[in-house]
């Protein structure tokens, strides 16, 4: 038992640093399973976790609770990134640097175009106007229009849906002539 108690500590202590180590932790947890036994001397062998608390009450420590809760966010967008389709994890990752990131958003756009072959990278742009009702494109420009090395040359791709062109056309042109 002694060995467990280890191996599930190792994996809380994030193995020097690198994080969680899920697979071990949830092994262990298994394993543990309706014995609560193994679960008090895991609270009494692993102190930076839990403290005594008076009597027989083993107080969880805040700092490391969040510490946690943080590992483990990053493990769950880390399994909904692998599971979404790659154009659609492409779209909304342009989005979310765009519109919710200001410090580097053209340096993870053009990762991101870089990094794919042009089908994919046709692909992604069709999700980003599926899923977001506008062109990378338009918000790319705007993001970077005081930034003249990111600017994008729109002529091409502005909507690629059911949008009809000549609609857009009369509000796009002035932007095409600049």
């Amino acid at each position: 038992m002694a060995d467990e108690v280890q191996q599930l500590t190792r994996a809380f202590s994030g193995l020097g640093g690198l994080g969680v180590d899920e697979p071990a932790m949830v092994s262990a947890l298994a394993r543990w399973r309706g014995q609560p036994e193994k679960r008090s001397a895991f609270r009494k062998g692993f102190p930076g976790f839990f403290s005594s608390h008076g009597g027989d009450m083993d107080r969880r420590e805040e700092e490391y609770m969040l510490h946690l809760a943080a590992e483990f966010a990053r493990f769950r967008d880390l399994v909904v990134l692998w599971a979404t389709h790659p154009w659609e994890r492409d779209a909304r990752l342009a989005h979310h640097v765009l519109h919710h990131h200001h410090h580097h958003p053209p340096a993870v756009v053009v990762e991101v175009a870089c990094a794919r072959s042009a089908d994919e990278l046709l692909g992604a742009r069709r999700a980003y106007q599926a899923l977001f009702h506008r062109s990378l494109e338009e918000d790319v420009a705007h993001r970077a229009r005081d930034k003249p090395y990111c600017s994008v040359s729109a002529a091409h791709s502005w909507m690629d849906g059911a949008a009809d062109a000549r609609a857009l056309s009369g509000s796009k042109a002035p932007l095409l002539l600049t």
